[in-house]
């Protein structure tokens, strides 16, 4: 699977569900993790989980922490093919460049929630994307190739990761 073809599921659910999911990891999440080509993204997961939970108290911090989680965590899986551990410097560079410009297949022109219930059970949203791009004119159709982050998004994206990344070190991962 490469970043051009390779189409990602969300893997974290809202706050409300993901409270279950702390305390076990549910089959569909598991399913397609055990399908990352690379070993110990159950790991990565678990620790990503577990680093989120942790923001339970503050729901806009959770979602926002959350993008940026999925999106490391589906780039350095499907695209770079390491897990967290394998992570360098140079790569973390990489994933920067890839949030400035990223595939057109994780591009979006609408936000939808990362998972609906179908028959009572939570499954991925086949209309979620890790990217939206949003238009400034209302009433026109966002076009993908407009896509850009702004200075505060990736000033956002570097806090999330220091953060994300001083956790792992501290938990010793």
């Amino acid at each position: 699977m490469t970043s051009s073809k390779f189409i990602p599921n969300p893997i974290f659910d809202t706050l409300q569900h993901i409270k279950n999911q702390a305390y076990h990891l549910d089959s569909h999440v598991v399913c397609y993790i055990s399908n990352a080509p690379v070993s110990g993204a159950k790991d990565d997961y678990r620790r990503a989980l577990d680093f989120l939970y942790s923001y339970r108290g503050s729901p806009d911090t959770f979602a926002a922490y959350r993008r940026e989680l999925e999106r490391l965590l589906q780039w350095s899986w499907f695209c770079q093919r390491k897990n967290l551990k394998n992570l360098t410097r140079m790569d973390i560079e990489a994933f920067i460049d890839f949030c400035q410009n990223p595939p057109l297949e994780w591009l979006s022109s609408k936000t939808v929630p990362r998972f609906v219930e179908t028959q009572g059970t939570r499954v991925a949203n086949k209309e979620w994307r890790p990217f939206v791009v949003k238009t400034r004119n209302k009433g026109k159709t966002a076009d993908p190739a407009s896509f850009a982050l702004s200075a505060k998004a990736l000033q956002a994206i570097f806090s999330i990761l220091g953060s994300f990344f001083t956790y792992l070190v501290q938990e010793e991962y």
